[in-house]
């Protein structure tokens, strides 16, 4: 199943690589960005738009992991809760 699972993951991919590509062959047209700057500067609109997918990925994952950090605490407090139960509970079972 897991083989299964990396060649289906594998191949989206490879599908993603091979249509970035094309949309980079297609669309090499150049936008000029100004930024609010004295300067703009230009930049093919597949080049922008790969930037503005990086930047949403990164935000993402940034978002997410910021997310899990409070179950994150709460599970780490759990344990040591748990741990110091069953230390009392030896204890209670040599007596």
């Amino acid at each position: 199943m897991t083989l299964l699972k990396r060649l289906v993951i594998a191949a989206l991919l490879l599908f993603i690589f091979v249509y970035g590509v094309v949309f980079a062959v297609n669309n090499n047209t150049t936008v000029s960005i100004d930024l609010l700057f004295n300067s703009s500067f230009e930049i093919s609109l597949a080049l922008w738009s790969g930037i503005l997918i990086l930047i949403g990925l990164v935000a993402g994952l940034l978002a997410s992991s910021l997310s899990s950090v409070p179950s994150q605490l709460e599970r780490n407090r759990l344990k040591k809760s748990l741990a110091q139960a069953q230390e009392r509970l030896a204890k209670l079972d040599i007596k």
